[in-house]
């Protein structure tokens, strides 16, 4: 079984660093090795490959944890016979115990991350959908103004007015402000209503 695993691994560390992803191994003194993928992700990568990985580091720790748990079964069986010397097979089973806590602790870790990431990925496709809508909204919103844009400059419904600028201690008109006003159906339209085209 272990050179499965080995396998297993070996063929994962080579589809993460084909992505771009790479993995550090940091070791506690007396706990296990925690792998920690690190690494950036492209628009082409898809989370399914650090989904497959994690997968499989839960698989390979899952299968470390019944070899713990058939460890610790080994000692209270011993334990229970009174073929052992008390405190060292007690100190090997509470480390086996540690070690099956913190295995089961990264599984939990690894599975609530690829439901996370799985979340993320739902959400990404529903915001772009949503984007996309929005986006072929606007077009077509911008295809009817400048069309109508078109007809009211044909039709003359544009109005240009100038509003005088007055020097305050002179009294003279000193300038102007040009105003464009769009008459279309009977309503008047400003500015803020049709220079987005």
């Amino acid at each position: 079984m272990k050179k499965g695993v080995v396998i297993a691994v070996a063929l994962l560390l080579a589809l993460l660093a084909a992505a771009g992803i790479t993995i550090a191994t940091k070791q506690k003194e007396d706990s296990p090795p925690v792998r920690i993928i690190e690494g950036t992700m492209d628009n082409n990568t898809n989370t399914s490959i650090i989904a497959a990985a994690d997968n499989e580091i839960i698989k390979t720790q899952n299968a470390q944890i019944e070899e713990q748990r058939a460890k610790i079964e080994e000692l209270e069986r011993r334990m229970a016979q009174r073929d052992f010397d008390y405190s060292a097979l007690k100190a090997e089973k509470d480390k086996l115990e540690r070690r099956s806590r913190d295995l089961e602790e990264q599984n939990s870790w690894l599975r609530s991350r690829n439901n996370s990431l799985s979340n993320s990925e739902n959400k990404l496709k529903d915001d772009i959908a949503s984007l996309n809508a929005e986006l072929a909204r606007i077009s077509k919103e911008r295809e009817a103004d400048e069309a109508a844009y078109e007809e009211a400059l044909a039709n003359d419904e544009f109005r240009i007015y100038l509003q005088p600028k007055v020097d305050t201690e002179t009294g003279k008109i000193v300038g102007a402000e040009s105003l464009a006003r769009w008459f279309c159906n009977g309503i008047v339209l400003y500015p803020t209503e049709f220079v987005p085209i």
